[in-house]
């Protein structure tokens, strides 16, 4: 399974649609990304490859909910100001 990039037109169109599609997106193509190269590890193909993918998706799916985390303080603290 190839996971192709996000192009910048997508990651317009989801940022005017909601802020959070964005790290969600990430989120969830880490998990497929993770998925595809848990199952190829399982199925025995123990490589460099497929072992730095996984990790790399961990990261990503990480970071990406780390940002979320961030967003949701910043709007907090928004809140905070403007009440």
């Amino acid at each position: 399974m190839d996971i192709s990039p996000v192009t910048a037109s997508q990651v317009n169109t989801a940022y005017n649609s909601h802020p959070y599609a964005i790290p969600q997106a990430g989120m969830q193509q880490a998990q497929v990304s993770a998925q595809v190269a848990g199952k190829r590890i399982a199925e025995g193909e123990i490589t460099p490859k497929s072992v730095v993918e996984l990790n790399t998706s961990i990261y990503s799916f990480k970071a990406n909910a780390m940002v979320m985390k961030s967003m949701d303080e910043m709007q907090g603290t928004l809140l905070n100001v403007l009440a």
